[in-house]
């Protein structure tokens, strides 16, 4: 008996036995694994499926187009509204609504979901206008418009005082009143005369003489003024600038 088990072909047979187990074991685990990884994707699948749907459903949206035509005794204007009349499932579910954006192309290739911002649909009116920031601490609120594109200019004229240095060389006419004439007498009495058989008695004058200029007499210069508060004009030629810098037009859009 210990002869057939220590035989080389009971070896044999108990080798293989071993090996075809271990191929079975190999089997059914890489069968469960398979069964595993298919479970797994179909949740998945069924997960991501669902999620996508409710996605979705929530951006499914539905626009009328609206058209309105205006007359008028000299001109009629017809304007179309950028909404598209169809219900649409838009690519970009994310984008939250009232979010605007320059879109390159024309009123009708805006994506649906989209609205030109001309001040319909809910959406301000863009058309010709820059945006400036606004927010907490801002000068301007929210939708607050304002500015031109062009400008006039004033001028003011003040009135002006001129100053002595301010004024060109000049000069001014005038006259000069000599106030007193007479005659002058001269007494001998006096020096450097002295006659002394003569100082007895009355004055004597001798010498006498006419005059009509004083040495140390008050006199006046009378000077004319000319001109003065003359009326004159200024001009100044006033024309509209256009400040707007250089620009490329595109449309804005919003998220409706």
């Amino acid at each position: 008996m210990k002869e057939i088990q220590n035989s080389p072909s009971s070896r044999s047979i108990s080798k293989t036995a071993s090996q075809n187990e271990e191929r079975v074991n190999r089997t059914w685990f890489l069968t469960w694994v398979f069964i595993g990884a298919l479970v797994s994707g179909v949740v998945l699948g069924v997960f991501l499926t669902l999620y996508l749907s409710e996605l979705l459903r929530k951006d499914v949206t539905t626009s009328t187009t609206t058209t309105s035509t205006s007359t008028s005794t000299t001109t009629t204007t017809e304007s179309t509204t950028s909404s598209t009349s169809s219900t649409s499932t838009s690519m970009y579910p994310l984008v939250p609504p009232g979010m605007i954006m320059l879109w390159s192309g024309s009123t009708a290739t805006v994506p649906l979901g989209w609205g030109v911002c001309d001040g319909t649909q809910g959406t301000p009116d863009l058309r010709d206008r820059f945006v400036l920031g606004s927010g907490t601490g801002s000068t301007y609120a929210p939708t607050q418009t304002g500015g031109s594109s062009s400008q006039t200019p004033t001028v003011t004229v003040h009135d002006t005082t001129l100053t002595v240095a301010q004024m060109p060389s000049h000069s001014h006419g005038g006259s000069t009143d000599i106030e007193n004439t007479g005659t002058i007498y001269y007494d001998i009495n006096s020096n450097p005369c002295s006659a002394s058989p003569l100082n007895t008695g009355p004055p004597r004058w001798i010498n006498t003489k006419n005059y009509n200029q004083c040495g140390n007499c008050q006199h006046q210069h009378s000077i004319r003024a000319d001109g003065g508060s003359q009326p004159h004009t200024h001009t100044a030629d006033i024309t509209s600038i256009d400040v707007t810098p250089p620009f490329v037009a595109l449309l804005y859009i919003m998220k409706l």
